[in-house]
């Protein structure tokens, strides 16, 4: 990263401590053209592993807000208005002197743990073709940058939850990145099944089987294997369900990311749950019941 010159950014170095607070911290303005060479460079969704949901698209309201306010007359404007880009680094080097008054930074092993709607809006508001000609390459965009080594994973999950918190995310977001789901999407990978843990995620669809989210992962399982499928109706029933540390802990149990034979056997019982509920579904529909893999 290159910021316009040591004096616009706040540098703050901690160092080794007790507290196991963040060894440097940097926040500052930086052109929105990094950002967006940033998607270019790592494929897929390499920078967004750690974030809690992925690219909702730029049809959704928030997105198209980003791409407008970045395309219109009052683009200078939007650093301010936009609540910037969330980054962790395993190390942080600052590199000096700086060249011709720009400040330079190397990072690490980078994660954008906050602003993966940001940087994605800010690329399609560069290369669509609607929007192309009216994108002002001298915005600036505010950039945190926080240095966290491998070790201290307790401070990480901490501030991933906290700048994803202030923001309108759904609490089934905010446990998108939970050992027990990580493992479970994993294995319904080796059998050709689709299981999205994150919002946004999408799957090559040669070869997969099926494709379910972990919220209907969770309703179907609830709904199958108890008497709480009167409280799944509706968005606001199924969010509670991950808001609820033993509800979801029912569903998602912490020794699935120990055991794999206890992993393999509730997979099964959540893919199950899944096609018993949605043929349930159908049935009640028109009376045709889906085809179960």
């Amino acid at each position: 990263f290159e910021f316009p010159d040591n004096d616009s950014v706040l540098h703050q170095q901690f160092g080794p401590n007790r507290e196991r607070m963040p060894g440097r911290v940097m926040v500052g303005f930086v052109n929105v053209n990094q950002l967006i060479r940033l998607l270019d460079r790592y494929s897929a969704n390499e920078l967004f592993e750690r974030n809690v949901r992925l690219f909702l698209g730029a049809r959704g309201p928030f997105n198209r807000g980003i791409i407008e306010s970045v395309t219109t007359s009052r683009n200078s404007w939007f650093g301010f208005m936009n609540n910037g880009v969330s980054i962790t680094a395993d190390k942080v080097e600052v590199l000096g002197p700086p060249n011709k008054k720009k400040l330079s930074v190397r990072l690490s092993n980078m994660q954008i743990i906050n602003g993966c709607q940001t940087v994605n809006s800010l690329y399609q508001a560069k290369y669509d073709v609607a929007t192309r000609d009216h994108f002002n390459a001298n915005t600036n965009v505010l950039v945190r940058i926080y240095e966290v080594s491998p070790e201290n994973e307790d401070f990480m999950e901490a501030l991933i939850l906290a700048t994803n918190s202030q923001n309108a995310v759904r609490g089934e977001d905010l446990v998108a990145n939970d050992a027990s789901l990580r493992v479970l999407q994993e294995t319904f990978h080796r059998y050709s099944i689709g299981f999205e843990r994150k919002d946004g995620e999408q799957f090559v669809k040669n070869g997969i089987l099926e494709v379910f989210t972990k919220e209907d992962a969770a309703t179907a399982f609830l709904a199958v294997t108890s008497d709480d499928a009167p409280k799944l109706w509706g968005t606001l029933g199924r969010a509670k369900l991950f808001q609820n540390e033993s509800t979801f802990r029912r569903v998602f149990p912490e020794e699935l990311s120990i055991d794999e034979t206890s992993t393999n056997l509730h997979a099964l019982r959540l893919l199950a749950s899944h096609c018993i509920l949605t043929n349930c579904r159908e049935r009640l529909m028109n009376g045709k019941p889906r085809k179960s893999v």
